[in-house]
């Protein structure tokens, strides 16, 4: 992939500084406690999704981040919010961060598992 994924890029770290596994683990968890402090809850976002799942909607989330989706659900879910359908994370399908939303082969990607119609042109 163009960017890499979190477990990528810890690889490549370890490669270029000679750390070791155990020094790498201790960077990685350093990295998702500090995302799980600073992740900060937009109540009124949450109140639109819950509005989205109360009214049978399907609810997705779209990132473009280095980190995938069982990550960021776990983060999520660490926040309390549990009621999001799927995420798609442009690490996950090999896209380039610098061209996720709103790259039409990145929404292509998204439609053709049965999300966005006639979204994005498609």
């Amino acid at each position: 992939c163009p960017d890499g994924n979190i477990y990528e890029i810890y690889d490549k770290l370890s490669e270029l500084m000679h750390l070791d596994e155990s020094e790498i683990r201790t960077l990685f968890t350093t990295e998702i406690q500090c995302e799980k402090e600073l992740l900060v809850v937009r109540d009124d976002i949450v109140d639109i999704l819950m509005e989205a799942k109360r009214l049978g909607k399907i609810v997705i989330a779209v990132s473009d981040m280095y980190l995938t989706e069982e990550l960021l659900r776990n983060l999520l879910e660490n926040k309390g919010i549990s009621e999001i359908d799927r995420i798609f994370a442009s690490c996950d399908v090999c896209f380039p961060s610098y061209v996720c939303v709103p790259n039409q082969r990145f929404c292509a990607y998204i439609s053709w598992n049965g999300y966005l119609r006639g979204i994005c042109g498609t």
